[in-house]
């Protein structure tokens, strides 16, 4: 089995993510809406997908999770752990 790792900033520095928030990121990880997943995502994004890492603008970022979806089917995204950086400035969550 093939695992792919995405990573990405949802909010913006001292934003405040809720159960509700990572519940809806949860849900389009597991659909691999990008659309959903772009009400979550700051106005520039951290992410690093297939080994290659990039800050980009959201609406940059939102065309390459598109592609990313788009190009592998995603069945399912099982959250295993959720916590915050130190002073709590990002959200993380970890999963399949």
């Amino acid at each position: 089995m093939k695992n792919l790792m995405m990573v990405l900033l949802f909010l913006p520095l001292a934003a405040t993510v809720t159960a509700q928030d990572m519940s809806g990121i949860t849900r389009a990880l597991a659909k691999g809406d990008a659309q959903a997943l772009s009400a979550h995502l700051a106005s520039d994004v951290e992410l690093s997908l297939d080994g290659e890492d990039d800050i980009l603008a959201k609406a940059e970022a939102v065309k390459k999770l598109q592609a990313f979806f788009s190009s592998r089917k995603v069945t399912a995204f099982n959250e295993k752990h959720q916590g915050a950086s130190k002073g709590n400035a990002s959200h993380y969550a970890i999963g399949d």
